[in-house]
């Protein structure tokens, strides 16, 4: 999914950022009606080398961010204009943990983004609407200076709704990860980006149906951990094979949102009925040896929580497949002696 200019890839060019005089307007190339968009829906344009991608947050009010949790995020990537040259560019954009809405209830949006990925930096403007469900259009514009050139990219162009399995939450074929009364987590095919069915994860609530798409678990994207309490599921999720950056969250399968994040490589992971999270991770000692895994190893308690991100504990002898979580109370061994700690 992250293909092209990809946030892990170390061979693009830097950009600085090109100051756009005041009093710019950029129009919004679309026809006057409109359509809230499909919750949790992800959106696709491709054209020639431009790419455009409109990932929906769980209530449909604003576009998510890339990172765990929302199924690889909203991005943009292309070619920039230049008098000389034709650089690269990646960025993204929305909103981590739903925080501000950029979807308007009648599915007009605006976006302004300076998040360009590999220490480039630039500015984004995508302006446009959902012209139906299945359907939005976008004007983009792009702004970067390279090599100290002017460069520019603008355009329109129509985003469609990738296909997602039909309702009916017990009886979607796939392999169960996890479940509880209230619903499950299961991995099935299903299209990506590019139009290539790869596995995907999904969640759902018996009582609504809907399935959610949560990630994409293919190359060079890895999901593990897999584990639900009520009505949240928890994951870990590597962005890149090798270990690039470790991962974990915990969504609410009720709207779709990320609740919790935290980070680590995971020996083990528990959530509780609140979307609350704690989890054992891989350390090692780097003041003693600065060499993994041939230094000192050692296991990190960590949560996040209703008392916020917390480090529990951290040593060698902490047993990190000994963690359990009951209620709001986090449990493990150290040294063979029992500890425990509130996360909520």
């Amino acid at each position: 999914m992250n293909s092209g200019p990809a946030a892990c890839s170390n061979g693009h060019a830097v950009f600085r950022v090109l100051g756009v005089a005041a009093g710019i307007v950029l129009a919004t190339a679309a026809p006057a009606f409109a359509a809230p968009p499909v919750p949790g829906g992800r959106y696709v344009a491709k054209v020639g080398d431009l790419s455009i991608t409109l990932q929906l947050s769980g209530d449909g009010r604003h576009f998510a961010r890339g990172g765990a949790g929302t199924f690889g995020g909203s991005e943009i990537y292309g070619y920039a204009e230049c008098a000389s040259v034709v650089p690269a560019y990646y960025a993204r954009f929305g909103r981590p943990d739903n925080r501000r809405n950029d979807v308007d209830r009648g599915g007009v949006f605006a976006v302004t983004s300076r998040n360009f990925q590999d220490g480039g930096d630039g500015v984004l403007y995508l302006r446009g609407r959902f012209v139906s469900k299945r359907a939005a259009r976008v004007r983009y514009v792009v702004h970067l200076r390279y090599g100290g050139e002017t460069c520019r990219e603008q355009g329109t162009v129509t985003a469609r709704l990738l296909p997602r399995p039909r309702s009916g939450c017990r009886s979607l074929r796939g392999t169960t990860l996890a479940s509880t009364r209230y619903g499950r987590v299961f991995e099935r095919r299903g299209m990506d980006d590019f139009g290539d069915h790869v596995p995907l994860l999904y969640g759902c609530l018996y009582r609504a149906s809907r399935p959610i798409a949560l990630e994409e678990d293919s190359d060079p994207i890895a999901i593990s951990n897999v584990t639900m309490a009520g009505r949240f599921v928890a994951y870990e999720f590597d962005e890149c094979p090798a270990g690039c950056d470790y991962e974990l969250a915990s969504v609410n399968l009720a709207t779709g949102n990320v609740r919790r994040r935290g980070y680590g490589e995971a020996i083990s992971l528990l959530v509780n009925a609140r979307g609350s999270i704690v989890w054992s991770a891989k350390s090692c000692d780097v003041s003693v040896e600065f060499s993994c895994p041939y230094g000192h190893p050692r296991v990190e308690i960590g949560s996040a929580g209703h008392r916020g991100l917390q480090d529990l504990d951290a040593g060698a002898g902490v047993d990190g497949t000994s963690l359990e979580l009951k209620g709001s109370v986090a449990s493990w061994l150290d040294a063979g002696v029992q500890r425990s700690a509130r996360i909520d």
